[in-house]
């Protein structure tokens, strides 16, 4: 076959081993073989259409800049994130295939040789914290004049844009999500490393719910009280007016503290600033409205603990991240969630007890983070939790055997979950089980439309773990006391 724009374009793929020879050859035989329609667009298009390329490859093969999408044994696929310091792109190896983050010094900075010697401090410090809670270094390299480190690609998302798409957090979620930020801080403690850029978006979150700290190019950071780093202009700020020491690792549960708030409430706690010197204003960081005027349902021992991280005096907060951990591992168990990264040990059962004998609750949601939680908690509380992420698969589940009871996620379900209930009296052919409507702020209003019964309750978020078993427990034995005790929990068998 004569050479053409679209096969001299696949070769030069295939020699940066963007595509491999069978992946050239699939998208050739995609494209007419009719002259004048054998252009690169022709090559690119056919390719993307076949998921061979993406959109941010062919763009930049598009440019003639085909080179820039391969950096070592690293082929790039797309931008993750990006700041003014560096960029982050979703990356695969291509030596074993694993899929990673790559971050990339900008072009601007890399002749920079402060700038360099940052980078690479950032990506030796990851390097040698190992921790559950802290995104892990893979490989650091250059090619010419990149300069590049591959970590943990976390696909869930920071915490900025969970927070901006879902809002605010239950207290109880909230908090297993800041206990472990302060776990990752104080495994760096311990490596006498802080972290010196706390906030939402250098928190990620995996689709396993493992909350995972990131960006550490800051880190014990050493400057004096100029306030000429702009990325840390909060941290110098706080610490020039509350009198703290310089590089004080208590800066850090201030600003966890932040992220706390805005998991709470659904917005900063600082006031809007516009301009470089707005953002010195130490009064954005000494006056913060309390967390309970914008929500004022925030349980008191939640609100304590953020109370203490947000003092502005640094005596007045926890004095430690270990502190800090403790406490909120008191607020979890208090609220009876599961300590994150700790097994779940699950209540002893009768000597002739069986997986079959607990009984049965089916919930229906797609988030994966909330499916785990949720089997999880029922799980140590005697039930067997089925989880489905689709009203369909669930009823034909209803239909195969008994089920003790069924809660339906409206954040999950959309409008839906106020038709269901009846979608499942159609299905069982026995006993309807107990359902548990649980409604976002915003379907409050048509709750009315549900015709609730001692066996068919309605909530309204944000419910905690602890009120949702209570809930369930209360409409399948509404004779028992709806009080706290954990022992002697009799539900009738599924």
């Amino acid at each position: 076959m004569p050479s053409d724009a679209a096969t001299a374009c696949g070769e030069k793929l295939v020699a940066l081993r963007v595509l491999s020879v069978e992946e050239h050859e699939r998208v050739l035989d995609a494209i007419p073989h009719k002259a004048g329609e054998r252009g690169e667009n022709a090559y690119l298009v056919a390719a993307t259409q076949a998921g061979l390329l993406t959109r941010y490859q062919s763009d930049r093969v598009a440019a003639g800049e085909a080179e820039s999408i391969v950096l070592g044994d690293y082929k790039l696929l797309y931008k993750a994130a990006a700041g003014g310091f560096a960029r982050v792109f979703r990356a695969v190896s291509l030596e074993d295939g694993r899929s990673c983050a790559l971050k990339l010094l900008k072009e601007g900075r890399s002749s920079e040789d402060g700038e360099v010697a940052r980078f690479y401090r950032e990506a030796k410090l990851l390097k040698r914290l190992r921790h559950r809670n802290i995104v892990p270094i893979y490989d650091i390299g250059q090619v010419g004049d990149s300069h590049f480190f591959t970590m943990e690609f976390v696909g869930g998302g920071n915490l900025k844009d969970l927070v901006r798409t879902r809002g605010a957090y239950a207290g109880g979620e909230a908090t297993a999500i800041v206990y472990q930020i302060v776990a990752g801080l104080a495994a760096a403690a311990r490596q006498n490393v802080q972290h010196r850029d706390i906030k939402p978006s250098n928190v990620l979150m995996g689709e396993d719910g493992v909350v995972k700290l990131v960006d550490f190019g800051l880190a014990v950071y050493d400057d004096p009280y100029g306030l000429n780093e702009d990325r840390t202009v909060e941290y110098m700020t706080l610490e020039k007016y509350s009198k703290a020491p310089v590089d004080d690792p208590r800066s850090d549960l201030f600003f966890v503290g932040a992220v706390y708030y805005q998991l709470l409430t659904g917005r900063s706690p600082f006031g809007p600033a516009k301009t470089l010197e707005e953002r010195k204003n130490p009064t954005r960081y000494r006056e913060i409205r309390p967390a309970r005027t914008l929500v004022p349902t925030l349980d008191p021992r939640v609100n304590r603990a953020l109370e203490q991280l947000l003092m502005f005096r640094p005596t007045h907060r926890y004095q430690s991240a270990d502190v800090a951990l403790g406490a909120l591992r008191e607020v979890l168990t208090a609220l009876d969630e599961p300590i994150p990264g700790r097994p779940n040990p699950r209540p002893a059962l009768p000597s002739d007890a069986t997986a079959e004998a607990r009984p049965m609750v089916l919930c229906i949601d797609h988030r994966p983070n909330a499916q785990k939680r949720l089997r999880e908690y029922l799980s140590r509380r005697g039930y067997r939790a089925l989880i489905f992420g689709d009203a369909d698969r669930a009823l034909r589940r209803l239909r195969n055997g008994p089920v003790a009871a069924v809660v339906l996620v409206g954040d999950s379900l959309g409008d839906e979950v106020f038709d269901l209930r009846r979608r499942i009296v159609d299905a069982v052919p026995g006993e309807v089980p107990v359902c548990v409507h649980l409604l976002t702020d915003r379907q409050r209003i048509r709750r009315g439309e549900i015709d609730e019964t001692a066996r068919n309750v309605v909530m309204v978020e944000p419910v905690t773990l602890r009120e949702l078993r209570k809930a369930i427990n209360h409409a399948l034995n509404p004779h028992e006391s709806v009080g706290d005790s954990r022992a002697g929990m009799r539900v009738p068998h599924a």
